[in-house]
């Protein structure tokens, strides 16, 4: 990573409470139960009472050694609306490594939902 890019997260975690709320993203994201491995911590269907409808892009590093294989393959079985998924032959930090490869789908996401977004509201109104 250059020293331009290390500069700019230090500035970003400087901030007050931003290193603070990143750490809790993960101790929250991966807090286990008892004994349970980190496989199991991701068999949540008897947990999870409903899945996911909201439209959701998943792009994923495959050298990623945070988010393994496992995971980003579990993370379909709680969706239940539109799913995309993108696998990038990159770590964890897509948007620094990858920027190019990330953009353009998110982008597409975007207006993708954006417009089945305006067909339902349509849709709607024709009812009323």
């Amino acid at each position: 990573m250059s020293e331009t890019k290390i500069n700019e997260y230090m500035q970003v975690f400087g901030e007050p409470g931003a290193l603070t709320a990143a750490l809790n993203w993960y101790r929250a994201a991966f807090a286990l139960d008892g004994e349970e491995s980190f496989e199991e911590a991701f068999e949540v269907e008897e947990r999870v009472s409903e899945k996911s409808k909201v439209p959701t892009l998943f792009i994923w590093g495959n050298q990623d050694e945070t988010i393994g294989r496992y995971a980003a393959e579990q993370t379909a079985n709680q969706m239940s609306g539109a799913y995309t998924v993108v696998e990038l032959d990159a770590g964890h930090w897509l948007i620094s490594e990858q920027p190019d490869l990330v953009i353009e789908p998110v982008i597409s996401h975007i207006r993708t939902n954006d417009l089945r977004h305006q067909k339902d509201m349509e849709s709607l109104s024709k009812a009323d």
